[in-house]
């Protein structure tokens, strides 16, 4: 499938020739790529977010059968017009890639690729000793750029673009970001959790952040790591949860739930110590609604899908869901981007994770916050219609049906394929806004075959959801936000509402456009919008305190903002940077300083400055006044002691007027404060000055002759 277009998709066969639609499907064609597929690991065509006719092709050079292969290797050219013409990028490379990426906003011509340094031999057999360079191609590789000398690998997530670079002379992993794909920053760790040699995998990421699991323990079946967190351009690290579950292949238990933002669900270790000798692993689940910031347990239901109580009863007693690490299906997600606020899992109520074989499917429809059972046994499940329908399918034995539901789990009925089949996979379009899917399984007996069954829904109903946003009794949608159930009301500092269908609604939605989410509040900042600062972590009373031998950041005194007044010493927390917080508890501000420049002076500064030139005038108009002879009832005649408008006094009595000047332009500048009360010296509403001319100052002194 093409990562950026749902209608275009491609098959390939052992030589260059391979097929592609651009259609969904309904009709197909054949061209010839440059080289046929590689088999050394590296992808074999890579996308552009933007024009979906920009294609990376890489394919086997030199690697034919009948040759000595020698010099075997993998070349990589680009197509501006969907595979009918290829150019040459480079050969000996491990991927190539646009550098440009849905929210990595960089050059559209860009193109990066991972090159061997020594371009012979055969690919294959490269190790360590032929350094992987990182190579920056501009204009579609036309003007090439060294980025790093050795590496063991990049990606892009999010806004990121983060390389993994090898010290030189030490193997060590160092972990450089870039927010332009140009410019790169090493990214800072606490202590005792640096890169170094260890395992580390970049986590999914859409909320300014990037994730990072550190492996910490490496043993066969006792792996496990740290979970850490960015600041907002990447570059400081701190710990979100330690003792996070993964596997021997390097996949973490984290997935982080689509459509609303922040909500991550995780498996961790609760027996790091003792996995280490039974092998035996106890996972637990935790679930955060503040990305990372804080982790809870998942509430358990009450009563199981038959109405009974659970064994399992007090505080120790909570939901447990198994994981990304266990599915054999790497496309199945717990959520869907059609049904915001709804998870389907497999999992038990109990003190810890139980066997898959002994979990039930279970289902929220609140992102997480309650959970009811909906059926016994491990299913796999599918979303279909934005959530009009739910399918799920026996996941333990051999089945002859699945089982549907058209109200998000109040009732369901089953449906009988007819083939008893030990179901692989139970899919539907990426969007999930179909009502078909497709089953594929195999028979018990027949291992070798396998089985398609196309499952079509449509005949349910020919009724269409309506949706009046401006008469919302009258349709079949509902307002719903995350805090209607939370203890908090706001998530990420805004109090934010979904369209969703309304759960007894009797409608398909089809291809009916829904609103965007409706932010109709933002809120005070509150604890649940910060996380713990780069080495900082939290203590058992779940408070951030610097962690053991580590030292923190220096406070930042750049007073960046143009508005700010004040710079703030840091604290133990920081602000989570998706958060739309404003005001209210602010963890993340010490002691305030005023920033530099104007805002450093005090008021006594600025009244002192206002005063002294007129007070300064005053004195120098009255000695004049006496000097000139001015006084009442004195006649002036012109004398040699006149008062010349070029000599020393008339110099000096021009510098109070000068000071005055500076004087007027520092307090128009007081006046454009914010915080300034700008009507203590405003003249009276409605009356204004009128200026007088030098006419009219002529007609006034003929006046008094």
């Amino acid at each position: 499938m093409h990562t950026y277009a749902d209608d275009r998709a491609y098959l390939f066969t052992p030589t260059k020739e391979y097929y592609y639609t651009t259609d969904g499907g309904r009709s197909w064609h054949t061209l010839q790529g440059p080289l046929p597929p590689n088999r050394q690991d590296a992808s074999l065509l890579a996308f552009h977010p933007v024009n979906s006719d920009y294609l990376i092709w890489s394919g086997d050079a030199g690697c034919e059968s009948n040759s000595d292969q020698a010099n075997c290797r993998v070349e990589s050219y680009y197509s501006l017009d969907h595979g009918r013409n290829w150019h040459f990028i480079e050969k000996y490379v491990k991927q190539c890639a646009f550098l440009r990426d849905t929210r990595f906003k960089v050059d559209d011509r860009g193109i990066l690729c991972e090159s061997y340094r020594d371009k012979r031999g055969n690919q294959h057999d490269f190790g360590f000793a032929n350094p992987l360079e990182l190579i920056y191609g501009s204009d579609f590789y036309k003007k090439k750029e060294k980025l790093f000398d050795q590496i063991v690998g990049f990606a892009t997530f999010s806004e990121f673009l983060l390389v993994a670079e090898l010290t030189p002379g030490s193997n060590a992993l160092d972990l450089q970001v870039s927010l332009n794909g140009k410019d790169f920053a090493r990214g800072l760790f606490p202590p005792d959790m640096r890169l170094d040699n260890r395992a580390y995998t970049i986590l999914e990421s859409t909320t300014d952040a990037v994730f990072l699991h550190v492996t910490m323990s490496n043993e066969p079946h006792a792996e496990w790591g740290n979970l850490l967190k960015s600041n907002s351009n990447g570059t400081y690290y701190g710990l979100s949860l330690a003792h996070v579950n993964r596997n021997g292949p390097g996949y973490v238990d984290y997935e982080k739930m689509i459509g609303i933002n922040g909500v991550i669900l995780v498996n961790v270790v609760s027996n790091p110590d003792e996995v280490r000798h039974t092998k035996v692993k106890k996972l637990q689940t935790r679930i955060s609604h503040n990305d990372g910031g804080s982790w809870q347990r998942l509430n358990p239901p009450l009563k199981d899908s038959t109405g009974a109580k659970y064994p399992c009863q007090g505080t120790k007693c909570s939901l447990h869901i198994h994981g990304y690490t266990e599915r054999t299906d790497p496309r199945t997600t717990f959520s869907s981007p059609s049904v915001v606020g709804l998870m389907l899992a497999v999992g038990n109520v109990g003190e810890t994770l139980a066997p898959y074989r002994e979990s039930d499917t279970f289902l929220t429809r609140d992102a997480g916050l309650t959970w009811e059972e909906v059926h016994k046994d491990a299913h796999m499940w599918e979303f279909g219609d934005s959530g009009s329908i739910l399918v799920i399918v026996n996941d333990e034995e051999p089945t002859d049906h699945v089982q549907y539901t058209t109200d998000e789990g109040l009732h369901w009925k089953e449906y009988n394929f007819g083939t008893r089949l030990r179901v692989v996979s139970l899919s539907t379009v990426p969007e999930d806004n179909s009502r078909k899917f497709m089953l594929v399984g195999f028979e018990p007996r027949e291992r070798t075959k396998s089985v398609v069954i196309h499952l079509d829904f449509s005949a349910l109903t020919h009724t269409q959801c309506k949706l009046d946003i401006q008469n919302s009794a009258h349709d079949d949608f509902e307002l719903w936000s995350p805090s209607e159930v939370r203890d908090e009301q706001c998530l990420f500092g805004t109090r934010t509402f979904y369209y969703r269908r309304r759960r007894e609604a009797n409608c398909f939605v089809g291809q009916l456009d829904k609103p965007p989410a409706d932010i109709r509040e933002t809120c005070t900042c509150t604890e649940a919008d910060f996380e713990c600062e780069y080495n900082h972590i939290r203590n058992d009373k779940g408070e951030c305190v610097l962690a053991s031998g580590a030292l923190p950041l220096r406070s930042d005194d750049s007073c960046q903002d143009e508005d700010e007044d004040y710079w703030y010493e840091r604290t133990a927390y920081r602000k989570i940077p998706k958060s739309q917080c404003s005001g209210g508890l602010r963890l993340d501000r010490g002691q305030p300083h005023v920033c530099p420049g104007f805002r450093a002076h005090g008021a006594m500064f600025w009244w002192t400055l206002f005063f002294v030139p007129f007070g300064f005038t005053a004195l120098v108009a009255f000695w004049y006044y006496r000097r000139g002879g001015y006084q009442r009832g004195t006649i002036r005649l012109p004398d040699t002691y006149a008062f010349s408008d070029s000599g020393p006094l008339a110099t000096l009595a021009s510098i109070p007027w000068f000071i005055v000047g500076i004087a007027g332009i520092a307090w128009s500048y007081i006046e454009s404060l914010p915080f300034f009360p700008r009507t203590v010296f405003r003249s009276r509403r409605g009356y204004r000055h009128v200026a007088v001319d030098s006419d009219a100052q002529v007609l006034r002194f003929e006046d008094d002759d």
